[in-house]
Order: C-alpha cells, then structure tokens, then sequence
C-alpha cells in the first residue's frame, strides 16, 4: 500500500516538473497579441508579434489563390499601429474563414489567428471599392465605377439628370454615357454584384444631393512670367474641356481665352501678352467657366517668384 502511494506521489511530482519544464504539451503559439478576429466592416487589422518575435512570413490556410475570405496586405518592421517589432495587416475580401500563421526566419511558428469574414464586411467593401472610389468628372462621357477590377461584373441600373443607363461594368469601370452633363449633376440609382456568392452585395445611391454621386471638376490654373518679358505671361488650364472659357484678370484687365478641344488630364498652354508688367505680390484672378455658364474654377492669388505655383499668404 505504501509502495502505490509512493509511485502516486512520484508520479505526481513528475508531472509537476513536466508543467515547470514545458515537457507536457501547453498552448501553442502565444507569440501574436490576438487569435481570432472576425470582420464585421471593411477596415483592415493590424496584428501584432510578442516578445521581440521577428515575422518572415504569413501562411493563411485553407489556400485557394487569390485573395480569398482575407489577405494579408503586408508585413512591416517598426511601422505598425504601435511603432514597434513586427506587424502584419489582414484585409477582408469575401464571406468566409480561414487562419493565418506567422513564421520567423527559422520556419518556427509565432502564432496563428483565426479569421472570420461576415458579410456586413462585404457590403461595406463593395460601398468603398464601388461608390467611395467612383468618379463623375465634368466634360467626359463616362462615369468610373469601381476600385480597378476587384469588382469586375458589377450591374448598374442608373438615373443621370432624366437620362436612364443600364448595364455590366468591365475592369475599367467605365459606365459609357451619351453626353456631356453639367456640373453637379448627380447619379442615382443602384449597383448590385452578385457574380461570387460569396461576394455578393448591393448599393442604392442616396437621393439626397448631400450624398448622391455628383459630378465634379479637376480644373486647376497657373501662370508664370519667368521669362525676361514681364509683359508676356504662360498660362497652364489643367483638365479643361470645349466650350470652357478662360479668363485672366491682372491690374484692371481680363484676357479671355475659349478653349477648342478636350485636355482630360493634360493642360492646356498658351502665352497671353499682358498690358502691363507683371510684378511679385500682385493680384492675379482667373475664372474658369464652362459651355453650361456654370463657374466650374475660380482663384485669386499672387505671383511669388514670378509664379503663382508658389505658396504665398494673400494676406501678406
């Protein structure tokens, strides 16, 4: 009797100094400050290593290519959220689960972390990527719907000042439209994606004008006279379209210019020849309009080193 409460007690004793020891199987991986996550919005998560840990790669299973349920976007030294050791960011891409494993240098494993992605995650992805990133710009006859081709398929069915456009978006996003609308002209309507399952969602433009897609102007101005001739006067329009009609207004006098053809990310150059000098910190006013009347630019500003380029305070 005595001799089986001997062999309990070392057996015991054993099994003490396996826990102290780490011989008997403990929780593994404790090298990351969290194991699970679950996207309920579209914002990426910054996860992050423990105890000095180093992270070469991170591993996500189960792996079917591409981007599936979650990717991880990067991995940075010193850079993340908290400014210190290893990071890696996960971003959600479709409904689903999977887990990711960080590896060091050696192959070891620091940590894994559990992913799960709802489809609330989705839909706030496709609002972003589709409506977030959309443009309407004035004087093209075309509206871009979309982030690239990460929703490629994408249905449309919308309204633009009485005019109904229907139709599948390719990977540019151009929705291709029959003219030229005016300035703030808004969209309303709906798109829809439902070519994956699993990254199926849907999105009303809003009727309020303080939130419907509106179109917008990128037009931008510049003059310089950094030639010898202080009279003569190089003027830049950027993203100016036909029936735009310039106009530079410098010590009491407005030179006009009509604008022939469509620079849509280019700029327009052309030299007007000034009544008088120009000088540093005086008044220069351009005005950009365009064939629907509508102000589309305006800027008043000074020249500072022969260029309105530069920064300067008009209150100066």
């Amino acid at each position: 009797m005595k001799r089986k409460i001997r062999a309990g007690l070392i057996m015991i004793l054993c099994i003490s100094v396996a826990f102290a020891f780490g011989v008997l199987p403990q929780k593994a991986y404790a090298g990351l400050d969290t194991d699970t996550y679950t996207f309920t919005d579209g914002v990426g998560v910054w996860v992050n290593a423990t105890a000095g840990e180093t992270i070469d790669k991170v591993v996500r299973t189960p792996d079917s290519g591409g981007q599936g349920p979650a990717y991880v976007a990067t991995i940075e030294e010193d850079e993340g959220p908290y400014g210190m050791g290893w990071s890696f960011k996960i971003c959600p891409y479709s409904v689903g689960t999977c887990t990711f494993k960080a590896l060091d240098d050696n192959g070891k494993t620091i940590g894994t972390v559990k992913v799960i992605v709802k489809q609330e995650a989705v839909d706030e992805l496709f609002k972003w990527d589709n409506v977030m990133n959309a443009r309407f710009p004035y004087g093209d006859k075309y509206l871009i719907i979309g982030d690239e081709s990460r929703w490629e398929g994408t249905e449309y069915d919308l309204t633009i000042d009485g005019d109904s456009y229907s139709g599948t978006v390719d990977s540019t996003g151009k929705v291709p439209l029959d003219k030229i609308y005016p300035f703030r002209t808004i969209v309303t309507g709906k798109i829809w994606n439902n070519v994956d399952p699993n990254r199926s969602s849907t999105y009303e433009f809003s009727t309020d004008p303080e939130f419907a897609l509106t179109c917008y102007c990128n037009v931008d101005v510049r003059a310089t006279a950094k030639q010898k001739n202080k009279k003569k006067v190089k003027i830049y329009a950027k993203d100016v379209h036909i029936g735009d009609v310039i106009k530079v207004t410098y010590a009491g006098t407005t030179y006009t210019k009509k604008v022939t053809q469509t620079f849509t990310d280019q700029t327009l150059t052309y030299t007007v020849m000034m009544k008088k000098k120009m000088k540093n910190k005086k008044w220069i006013k351009f005005k950009v309009t365009n064939k629907f009347k509508q102000e589309i630019y305006y800027c008043k500003t000074k020249m500072v080193r022969w260029d309105t380029n530069n920064w300067y305070d008009p209150e100066d």
